[in-house]
């Protein structure tokens, strides 16, 4: 019996890593009647070439965010009421600093950054069908007119940041999923694509690969590791003010220089989530004037976007 107790440790000992590598289906999800909480911090820096004038930027953001998911009657999905807690942003431009904190709001070098402060303690709701689509996010645009508070400046902030399509795009998009019903093997790869919509200049446009690396333990749990690679490049809108950008892309000779986005990503099987998620862009942007001058302005930009899954747990009742 002894013997038998011992063939058995030692097929599992074999077996386990065997096992733990086995062909997974990322299909990223909220579960309803849980409470998700994310750190968010991105990092920075433009160093934006005019020719005559330097103009050197760097800015850190962090946000905490709180995700409570409940049933949905409509089309028998989901409702995630989303708040945010924590809001901390500094910025400093050839040597002048601002910086805001929402644990101390009234410092006195907030400057045009105290604007930002207002999204603390507000809430909307996003609406998931039985499919796991955004159909609908509620309150937005209130929440938004209610942050500005007439505030012209705090408008235009908030409208840059946070508009109800990019939010419902983002969503989509930052979901970690492969192809439908096709579970990964350890070292395949699977395409994926990104858009972002930047006002009047056109869209910014990702489109790479996710690679399956396998499984390893980070931050004392099992998880799928994940690698992000892909290119970046700037096109026209698909939306009415696309024949606008395509014409102002052309008159300016607009185009990405340089556009890589590479990082990691940590998936948990269990829980159907990304708990950790590091990204870096590398972009630089050249355009020419349309004044006469022919002046060319060169626009090397620098980001790294972190999402930490600091908390995972069932409502209150």
């Amino acid at each position: 019996m002894r013997h038998l107790s011992l063939l058995s440790l030692g097929l599992f000992a074999v077996l386990a890593p065997l096992c733990a590598d086995e062909p997974l289906v990322f299909n990223q999800r909220y579960k309803s009647g849980n409470r998700y909480h994310q750190t968010i911090t991105t990092e920075q820096q433009i160093d934006m070439d005019l020719g005559a004038q330097q103009v050197h930027q760097q800015m850190s953001m962090a946000l905490g965010m709180a995700a409570e998911v409940t049933d949905s009657e409509k089309d028998f999905g989901k409702r995630v009421k989303v708040s945010y807690d924590k809001a901390t942003i500094s910025q400093t431009v050839n040597g002048q600093k601002f910086a805001f904190d929402s644990s101390a709001p009234n410092a006195a070098n907030a400057g045009p950054l105290a604007a930002f402060g207002g999204i603390v303690g507000r809430e909307f709701t996003i609406i998931f069908d039985k499919e796991d689509q955004v159909r609908e996010v509620e309150n937005f645009e209130s929440t938004m007119q209610k942050l500005a508070a007439g505030n012209p400046a705090a408008a235009a902030l908030y409208t840059q940041l946070f508009n109800k399509s990019t939010m419902k795009r983002m969503l989509e998009q930052s979901a970690l999923r492969s192809p439908a019903g096709k579970p990964i093997a350890k070292g395949n790869a699977w395409d994926f694509s990104n858009e972002l919509e930047m006002t009047g200049i056109g869209k910014l446009v990702v489109r790479g690969f996710y690679t399956y690396v396998g499984m390893e333990e980070h931050n004392g749990k099992q998880m799928a590791k994940v690698e992000a690679k892909a290119e970046i490049q700037v096109e026209p809108s698909n939306n009415e003010e696309g024949n606008k950008t395509s014409n102002l892309i052309n008159q300016m000779n607009m185009k990405v220089e340089e556009g890589h986005m590479g990082g990691i990503l940590y998936y948990d099987p269990e829980i159907n989530f990304t708990r950790d998620v590091n990204i870096t862009q590398n972009i630089t942007l050249t355009a020419t004037i349309p004044d006469g001058s022919r002046k060319t302005i060169r626009l090397p930009m620098k980001q790294t976007v972190r999402m930490v899954l600091d908390d995972f747990s069932p409502l209150k009742k």
